[in-house]
């Protein structure tokens, strides 16, 4: 191809078309996949405080009670989606220590929700002294 002495040729001006637009869309790719994982953080954050304020309640109940508020699946507000809290209290006992009582009890606090096509989820342990 020619070129006008007043301008550019056909196939210079595709080939400028497809570059802008080459990265138009990887621009464009970008700002969504920051979005995307923006929200996921977002509601990793919401999920941490959720199971933080979980543990900090239990912190408050008497030792003995504490089997008492174990949760199996209760439903939780991540932001606009629904999810799992599943609260697990198990008993530790010390091993240097030759009674057959338990020691501590550790928590552990999980909250599930589905996000972006997979189960996402955060956990939180804590153990907590009879004294």
């Amino acid at each position: 191809m020619r070129k006008n002495k007043n301008g550019y040729s056909v196939v210079e001006i595709l080939i400028a078309i497809l570059i802008i637009i080459i990265g138009f869309i990887g621009t464009l790719s970008y700002f969504l996949y920051s979005q995307i994982n923006l929200n996921l953080e977002r509601h990793r954050r919401t999920a941490l405080q959720i199971a933080h304020s979980r543990i900090e309640f239990l912190r408050t109940i008497s030792y003995n009670n504490l089997m008492n508020y174990i949760e199996n699946g209760t439903v939780v507000q991540i932001d606009e989606i629904s999810g799992r809290r599943i609260t697990m209290i198990e008993d530790i006992n010390d091993p240097e220590d030759t009674d057959s009582l338990p020691d501590y009890k550790k928590i552990t606090v999980k909250v599930i929700w589905f996000e972006n096509r997979r189960n996402n989820e955060v956990v939180l342990q804590t153990i907590i002294a009879p004294w």
